[in-house]
């Protein structure tokens, strides 16, 4: 025990500075290639060719995506399939309740993944995932005013603008030209 501890008190800085190697299974590993393109994209930041935010936003996806596949079973680039993607954005909306720009910007990054392994020629087929459309609702359909709503707009504006009550909006005096620049 004691030529085992000596041992190791005169090695400790040597054991110390020994740099791990991300641990994530086979070479088409999920978890180890999300970090090798973390990594990339570092580089890529070093060099000056992306921002430190855009970095940092794509290291956050990075870390999720590395929870959300083993979350869903997914360890190994084989068992994520052609359309096992297509509503990841949606479903993100849905049930985990994100906005749909957080669910637009992983979709984004799991598609610069996926073409980086594409580039890298560790995979040569592509990934179906769909963008999430924002809810347009009513906004552009119809006119946005109907028959006389300036009018009626005008007309409550001048009858605030004349109302007694609005000297410290105008001061004392009230000038038209107050009154006009307000309208």
């Amino acid at each position: 025990i004691k030529e085992a501890k000596k041992w190791v008190m005169s090695n400790l800085g040597a054991l110390f500075s020994l740099e791990t190697t991300p641990r994530g299974g086979a070479k088409n590993s999920v978890k180890r290639l999300l970090s090798r393109h973390i990594e990339f994209i570092r580089l890529r930041h070093l060099a000056g060719e992306i921002s430190e935010s855009t970095f940092t936003g794509y290291a956050k996806c990075a870390r999720h995506f590395t929870k959300w596949f083993a979350n869903e079973g997914i360890h190994k680039l084989g068992d994520i399939q052609r359309t096992s993607l297509m509503h990841y954005g949606r479903q993100r909306i849905n049930e985990d309740g994100i906005a749909a720009s957080t669910a637009n910007l992983e979709i984004v990054y799991i598609r610069m993944w996926w073409k980086w392994l594409l580039d890298e020629e560790i995979l040569n087929r592509t990934l179906r995932v769909n963008p999430v459309k924002r809810a347009v609702e009513n906004r552009t359909s119809g006119m946005p005013f109907y028959g006389n709503d300036f009018e009626k707009i005008y007309q409550s504006l001048n009858e605030w603008v004349e109302a007694d009550s609005q000297e410290e909006m105008f001061g004392k005096k009230k000038s038209a030209y107050n009154k006009e620049l307000f309208r």
